[in-house]
């Protein structure tokens, strides 16, 4: 009987207004529960389950100051503390669309809407704990990461008829896509996606030719998705993935601006959003998700500094390149960002450290070299005080900074202390190589073969325009290359030649040598760039009007 089940379960309940946990702490003991604990906001819930393993959670969205219903199951979630075979209910008077769809992303297995009645909450009670009981062997394994023993009684549980036939073929298939055997997965997703076309099996199908790099292909399957299911916001995630790994950064930041506009809650694709738009030059529209994201971690359990260095250091790079009218705006919006990471993060000494660096930058941008000095001279004391190893964020940071400031024997010691120390992390690597000449990343010198590759191939074959776009690209993410500066230098030169009037291919092509300039003579693209030049002085520079 499910009435004794009750007595035998852990509740806990968690809800800011105390007559709202004595009612509903009283309608459990009313079905038979005996273990009821509640909570009255997030961090005093979450503390709860550190120390207990409850198996029934009513919680509240709106859980006043701090975490929220949606934050407290993400965070239980992916700390482990909420089991497989645990159930979560987001007990709420919220009915906003934009809540309940971000809450439903994160897939509580049930949403009770205040006010209910001890029948409805018996109904939805009752019938989360038989779906339980029926899969009980599937989740207890899940619990223990035990993938294929999963597998297996999904496959007991289908062969029987089991009425969860459905559930269970998604839950082998989604394992077996992390377990990364992915022809089996995408068989199972294919026939899926024909029988019925589910928006698990085109989610899934489509991840998994991502993953097989069948890009085209996969865009179909994940358009499909979309289209058929608008709020599928996962499917968008991908799309944008996708686009990014063809380079495709327009394409990308277009399906998370859609996924935004669906549901703006997520701090992750915030940052996704953000990231891309720097990517691509879109300085509002990355400052207004770099803001967007700070707002939404706090409380949640992607808080941290580098959230808001981010903001700061996307600010500042704006400064740098931003009309004169706006200039001391964004001044002080990076000088207010950078103050409220100091405040915010003041027991942090490698934060503060970037924090003075990104202040750095901001002073060099708007050429005030008293302060870039005074800066850059605290920064220096402060390193010399300390004999603390330097955290890589940190040299990342200063690594940028003596770029910026064009300190270029103080940015080649501390980037070849990068390389000696981190070059094996591929993250850190990744970021090394938006710095120097040759990528150190494996990721980075393939990345630089293949634009190479398609973008000669387009030089070749006088497709001009299509070759800038590739090197201009590559650019973006390995702006220090000496080859892909050359290639694209070579390219706008093509572009030129009979047709000097076009101001922006001049200015680029004059930052390409500017990158480059400091080439040696014993440098194997020496000749190359000698001869660049002599082509790019004998144009006729464009007249102003």
């Amino acid at each position: 009987m499910l009435t004794d089940q009750y007595q035998q379960k852990r509740f806990l309940v968690v809800d800011d207004f105390e007559n709202f946990r004595n009612s509903l702490k009283k309608m459990l003991f009313d079905l038979g529960g005996q273990y009821v604990d509640t909570a009255a906001n997030g961090n005093q819930a979450l503390k709860r389950c550190e120390q207990v393993a409850y198996d029934i959670l009513l919680v509240d969205y709106n859980l006043g100051d701090g975490k929220n219903g949606q934050q407290l199951l993400e965070q239980l979630r992916l700390t482990k503390l909420l089991k497989h075979t645990s159930i979560f209910i987001m007990v709420t008077a919220e009915v906003d669309k934009e809540v309940v769809i971000s809450t439903m992303e994160y897939q509580p297995e049930a949403y009770l809407a205040k006010p209910f009645t001890l029948g409805l909450l018996k109904h939805r009670l009752d019938k989360a704990l038989r779906r339980n009981e029926s899969l009980h062997d599937i989740l207890s394994a899940l619990n223990e990461d035990n993938y294929a023993s999963a597998i297996a009684h999904c496959d007991e549980l289908m062969r029987n008829g089991s009425r969860y036939s459905s559930w269970c073929l998604k839950t082998k298939a989604d394992l077996l896509y992390q377990l990364e055997h992915l022809d089996e997965a995408k068989s199972i997703y294919q026939q899926a996606a024909r029988e019925r076309q589910p928006d698990w099996a085109l989610l899934g199908l489509g991840k998994t030719l991502a993953k097989q790099k069948y890009y085209p292909e996969a865009l179909r399957t994940l358009t499909t998705l979309v289209q058929n299911n608008p709020v599928a916001l996962e499917g968008y995630d991908w799309i944008a993935k996708i686009h990014q790994e063809m380079d495709d950064y327009v394409s990308a930041q277009k399906a998370l601006a859609k996924a935004v506009s669906i549901s703006p809650r997520s701090p992750l694709r915030q940052q996704a959003l953000a990231e891309v738009c720097w990517r691509n030059n879109d300085w509002d529209m990355a400052i207004e998700a770099y803001g967007r994201t700070v707002d939404l971690s706090r409380h949640s359990i992607h808080y941290g500094p580098n959230n808001s260095l981010d903001l700061a250091r996307c600010l500042t790079s704006y400064v740098a390149v931003a009309d004169e009218e706006n200039i001391e705006r964004l001044k002080q919006d990076s000088l207010h960002a950078i103050s409220k990471i100091t405040k915010e993060f003041k027991g942090n000494s490698e934060v503060r450290m970037q924090s003075k660096l990104i202040e750095t930058r901001l002073y060099a941008a708007v050429r005030d070299e008293k302060k870039t000095k005074e800066m850059i001279n605290t920064v220096e004391a402060m390193c010399d005080k300390s004999d603390a190893r330097r955290a890589p964020e940190t040299l990342l940071e200063l690594a940028r900074t003596y770029t910026f400031i064009d300190d270029k024997e103080k940015a080649e010691e501390v980037i070849a202390r990068l390389t000696e120390e981190y070059a094996h992390d591929p993250l850190i690597a990744k970021q090394i190589d938006t710095l120097v000449e040759t990528p150190v990343s494996q990721e980075g010198k393939d990345k630089v073969a293949q634009f190479n590759k398609i973008g000669i191939q387009h030089y070749k074959n006088d497709e001009f325009i299509v070759a800038i776009k590739k090197f201009s690209t590559a650019l973006q993410l390995y702006p220090k290359n000496i080859v892909l500066n050359l290639n694209l230098a070579q390219a706008l030169l093509s572009q030129l030649t009979g047709n000097t009037n076009n101001q922006e291919y001049w200015d680029r092509c004059q930052l390409c040598f500017m990158q480059v300039e400091h080439i040696s003579e014993t440098h194997e693209q020496y000749g190359r760039y000698i001869q660049a030049k002599k082509i790019h002085d004998s144009l006729k520079q464009p007249s102003l009007n």
